[in-house]
């Protein structure tokens, strides 16, 4: 999503065997509460449907709460954990793997 020539919002995908992995998924604070991550999992969703893709996977830091919130709406389940994945400063949090089933 592009506004006056910046990257405003952007998802980062790749395909592993038959699935779908989000890398990364962000939107500037601004233009949050407009749907824009929505619509980047909606043309995710579309992809795997089009590509016989039976699920998508990402990760998300235990201590973010709106994005662990954000997947739950969408209909990403909880599947696994990844102990002490992310450093910020000097304490370590989490990685909570999640999946949609396509």
């Amino acid at each position: 999503f592009l506004e006056q020539r910046r990257v405003e919002a952007f998802g980062m995908f790749f395909e592993v065997e038959n699935s779908l992995d989000l890398y990364s998924l962000f939107v500037s604070p601004k233009f949050r509460k407009r749907g824009i991550a929505t619509t980047i999992i909606d043309f995710a969703i579309n992809h795997c449907k089009k590509n016989n893709l039976i699920k998508i996977v990402l990760e998300v830091n235990e201590k973010n709460t709106k994005a662990l919130n954000f997947y739950i709406g969408k209909s990403f389940t909880k599947i696994g954990r990844r102990k002490n994945y992310y450093q910020l400063g000097k304490n370590y949090y989490d990685a909570i793997l999640m999946e949609k089933k396509i």
